[in-house]
């Protein structure tokens, strides 16, 4: 095989790993989070938005995205953008990190992927 082959091959295979592990992991986007500071639920990320409703501290809510420094959430059956600083978003155990790998057994050899996203250039 020739090096632009592989190369390609090489491409394609990351592109459909990615897709696999968005798909696996889209249908587990809605996480229950606290609320560490009483907050209010606004119509649009940006502070002077119209308030929906108050969320007291302590209350649990449902987060449905992260976007900057706000998170789109659920909360009693209303949805709404609050500060994300007001919630724990404190790491936790992802269902990916409790896969079985062969990194642990024997005479295997693991390839590390690490891909990260650059910020969009103006001038290309």
């Amino acid at each position: 095989m020739s090096y632009n082959r592989i190369f390609r091959l090489t491409q394609v295979l990351g592109a459909v790993a990615l897709c696999a592990a968005a798909a696996g992991l889209g249908a587990q986007s809605v996480a229950p989070v606290q609320v560490l500071r009483s907050t209010e639920l606004r119509n649009d990320k940006i502070p002077s938005a119209e308030a929906l409703a108050a969320v007291a501290s302590g209350s649990s809510v449902q987060l449905l995205s992260l976007e900057g420094g706000w998170a789109y959430v659920d909360a009693a059956g209303k949805r709404g953008w609050v500060r994300a600083s007001a919630l724990n978003l404190s790491a936790t155990t992802s269902a990916a990190s409790a896969q079985d790998s062969a990194r642990g057994a024997s005479g295997n050899t693991a390839l590390t992927l690490g891909v990260r996203s650059l910020t969009p250039r103006v001038d290309r």
